[in-house]
């Protein structure tokens, strides 16, 4: 899935910000220094990957390490979950250095250094706890970093909900209407969108029924697990992979892998893998294997790029051995439900990543 892509995927190389003017330097800036230019290459280069594939990796990595519970009202700040759209130019870099005391027109030279430009809009979609207005700005700052030879840095790593004009997504954040720049936003979580009608419900499941999840009950854990609310869904499958697994239970986790929507499936995947034991292993090639149509696989597949986006890689061109082989069975099974695709630079692959949820 690896072609031609500098890694500075989230960096647009714009001439400028008219609509996202960020803070001004302390004095009139050297018009040399500040001038917009472009970014270095960093002679790492990946296959072009679709954006939906970034915002879906991202949104199932955020997920798996998400606590419903944490959305327990805090005394500052709320809880809210909003719509990021970020402005055309976000994500511009320029060259910043020094600037020139007005009183004085003596020049202070600070270094020269790559500055990435953030802004956009955002809207209230629910709010959970706290006060928080409906809408509202956003604008800041960041210091490029080049991270060409950092061998534990991920490809998609580089993505931000709030960077780059088709990154716009949902998430789940703590937001502080006292606060400026990036500080305005915590614990930003990406979420499926629509996902977010079932937060309130889900919270309150939580704090009522939590015995519910922690019970040794397998069948009513894969009830839920199949159940409407994505959130109570994912909880239930999370305590049901802390038990012991008989062999009878790998049967029916299997099954449950197999027939879940998109984005649990993938979860799924991710949090068998993060296990890497034998049952989990077995889980899903079994799964893989019982899979009825091609999109059975979506899931698993997403599941498989999330867990290898999580992991450092010495080369964008590889998955890790212990996915290597669970990459292999989900291209063979996929190519089955479609024989007359042919595997031109590993887009089959992309094409069962982008496929809709089901």
């Amino acid at each position: 899935m690896y072609k031609a892509l500098s890694l500075c995927i989230a960096i647009t190389l714009l001439a400028g910000w008219p609509q996202l003017k960020a803070a001004d330097p302390p004095a009139t800036s050297s018009a040399d220094t500040n001038k917009p230019r472009a970014v270095p290459e960093t002679g790492l280069v990946v296959d072009e990957i679709p954006m939906d594939v970034f915002r879906s990796v991202r949104i199932v990595r955020d997920l798996a390490k998400f606590d419903v519970l944490s959305l327990r009202p805090q005394e500052t700040g709320a809880w809210i979950v909003a719509r990021i759209q970020p402005g055309g130019l976000s994500g511009a870099g320029y060259l910043q250095g020094g600037y020139i005391k007005a009183e004085t027109g003596e020049f202070v030279d600070h270094g020269t250094r790559m500055v990435i430009l953030v802004g956009g809009q955002w809207k209230r979609l629910e709010l959970l706890s706290g006060e928080a207005p409906l809408e509202g700005r956003f604008e800041w700052k960041e210091a490029y970093v080049e991270r060409s030879f950092d061998r534990s840095f991920n490809i998609y790593d580089t993505y931000s909900v709030f960077v780059g004009k088709d990154n716009d997504g949902t998430v789940i954040c703590q937001f502080f209407a006292d606060r400026k720049g990036a500080e305005q936003f915590s614990s930003v979580t990406a979420i499926p969108d629509g996902w977010e009608t079932f937060l309130t419900a889900a919270y309150q499941f939580h704090v009522r029924h939590a015995t519910d999840f922690a019970n040794d009950d397998l069948k009513r854990l894969l009830e839920m697990a199949t159940g409407d609310n994505p959130f109570i869904a994912l909880t239930a499958i999370h305590h049901s992979l802390g038990r012991k697994t008989t062999d009878e239970e790998i049967d029916q986790f299997a099954d449950l892998a197999r027939s879940l929507p998109k984005f649990r499936q993938a979860v799924l995947t991710f949090w068998l893998l993060k296990k890497g034991d034998d049952y989990s292993h077995d889980i899903l090639l079994k799964a893989i294997s019982r899979t009825k149509k091609a999109a059975e696989l979506t899931g698993m597949a997403l599941g498989i790029e999330s867990w290898t986006a999580s992991q450092p890689q010495q080369s964008p061109l590889s998955y890790p051995e212990s996915t290597q082989s669970l990459h292999d069975e989900v291209m063979e099974k996929w190519r089955s439900f479609n024989p007359s695709a042919e595997d031109k630079n590993r887009k089959d692959w992309r094409r069962i990543l982008v496929a809709p949820e089901t």
